[in-house]
């Protein structure tokens, strides 16, 4: 095992090896990791037999403290609490779970019947779908928050002195990100569903995140010919 980390730790230090294949190949090892995991179901099996033993044991305690109700209350709590837990990416993704965004809201209902009959002809309900309501939402974050983990990865490879602490505030800029993309989609999730129609706040969303990056570019590049202008 020592001299597989070895290995591993030369591999990065080779100053012959690219940077992208220091970066490509570890990238491809996890993925084959997850796709033989998944294939296999190893970690899910593993998973299951962990949490059924965990009850079956509270269970069985649960029989031999019949008469004590507060130990039977804590363990019926410790099991609720097992059969709910989430691990990190579950609960990460809960935090882009909006009830607000589940229902369909009539907005608009003063329109003519003629109208929104022909509107549903033309264009048919559709349900707002939460993936596409992230992205459509915080698109430009989420642009910037790719840059910024590819930064992550690419900075420990460079001859940056400061490599370190490069990396620690992409990892921070990133984790800001995060935040911003869950507080845009929740804002967002606030609007009712135009007419039914998600795709009319899908294209709303996208306008505004277009409009967004294209201001940032136009500062970047601004701020770029300032810069030539000085020197």
């Amino acid at each position: 095992m020592g001299e597989l980390i070895k290995k591993f730790i030369e591999f990065f230090e080779n100053q012959r090896i690219s940077i992208s294949r220091k970066i490509t190949i570890p990238l491809l090892v996890i993925l084959c990791i997850f796709l033989i995991d998944n294939l296999l179901g190893i970690s899910y099996y593993w998973k299951n037999e962990m949490e059924i033993d965990y009850i079956s044991k509270i269970e069985d305690t649960k029989l031999k403290c019949t008469s004590d109700t507060i130990i039977i209350k804590y363990l019926e709590h410790k099991m609720d609490e097992a059969i709910q837990r989430k691990n990190v990416f579950q609960w990460f993704a809960s935090l882009f779970e909006n009830v607000n965004i589940v229902g369909t809201q009539e907005f608009g209902t003063s329109i003519a019947n003629d109208t929104l009959h022909n509107l549903r002809e033309w264009f048919p309900e559709l349900d707002r779908n939460q993936m596409w309501h992230t992205i459509t939402s915080s698109l430009c974050f989420i642009l910037l928050l790719c840059i910024s983990l590819l930064m992550v990865i690419y900075f420990p490879f460079t001859s940056d002195k400061d490599k370190f602490g490069t990396t620690v505030a992409f990892i921070f800029i990133s984790g800001i990100l995060v935040l911003f993309i869950w507080v845009f989609q929740w804002i967002w999730g606030l609007i009712p569903v135009i007419l039914n129609r998600a795709y009319i706040n899908y294209s709303i969303q996208l306008i505004f995140n277009l409009l967004l990056i294209s201001g940032i570019i136009l500062f970047i590049v601004n701020d770029n010919k300032k810069v030539k202008k000085v020197k």
